[in-house]
């Protein structure tokens, strides 16, 4: 396996360096991804069925670790405190609205199920 890995390092190393750096646009980046992606080849490689769709095997590896990388950089927002700190207000329509969607389902429940005391808030 280690010879294996080492070939595949000699023969797609600059390729894949490349090909990485092309999509995310900085040398150091594409050093990190084709570390992760060497690691990935490294731990996956008795999963590889046919030696003769190395290439593709590789190419697709190192796809889904550009991809990662992106996801990674996706910036999320909190939510405004005064909304994570609030519950719903909810009118008298919208809560007759739920209880008769809810109604059919509790009546659908097992008898030992379906009594309003085994629905707890």
């Amino acid at each position: 396996m280690v010879n294996c890995t080492e070939y595949i390092w000699k023969e797609y190393h600059a390729r894949l360096h490349s090909f990485i750096q092309n999509r995310v646009g900085e040398a150091s980046v594409a050093d990190d991804i084709l570390q992760e992606v060497f690691m990935r080849i490294h731990s996956q490689i008795d999963t590889l069925k046919d030696c003769g769709k190395i290439r593709g095997w590789i190419y697709q590896i190192t796809r889904n670790a550009i991809i990662d990388y992106y996801r990674a950089q996706k910036k999320t927002e909190e939510l405004p405190p005064t909304l994570a700190a609030s519950e719903p207000k909810l009118s008298d329509k919208a809560k007759d609205d739920i209880g008769t969607c809810l109604m059919p389902m509790i009546e659908s429940l097992p008898d030992h199920s379906a009594t309003i005391e085994a629905i707890k808030p």
